[in-house]
């Protein structure tokens, strides 16, 4: 299986912070082999163990951790804010808003 990297926003993404994706998926996806970074500076993410990479430009942010692991054959950015479509394409990520990452994570994860 390829390696994935998954990069996460916080707010209205992780269920930590007002979204709809589970901490028990980061850590299942962790455990599967694939790479879970924080690519936000929202302090209710801060605690909860994952690689954080917090500057206010999330730009900057996708682009340090696709630098942090090359090795990783797909990167997928979730996130619910507005214009990350964008970021995601410039950065070299796919973009999957959080309302649709089960369908990124039904191959990966029995659901």
């Amino acid at each position: 299986m390829a390696m994935i990297l998954f990069a996460f926003d916080c707010d209205g993404t992780l269920n930590v912070s007002g979204g709809p994706v589970a901490i028990s998926i980061l850590t299942a996806l962790t455990a599967l082999g694939h790479k879970v970074v924080i690519v936000s500076p929202s302090a209710a993410c801060k605690p909860l163990g994952f690689t954080h990479v917090d500057s206010a430009d999330r730009l900057v942010n996708l682009k340090r951790v696709k630098e942090l692991y090359p090795e990783c054959e797909r990167w997928v950015y979730v996130s619910d804010n507005a214009g990350d479509p964008e970021l995601a394409a410039q950065a070299g990520f796919e973009y999957v808003h959080p309302s649709n990452f089960g369908e990124v994570l039904r191959p990966l994860l029995p659901l």
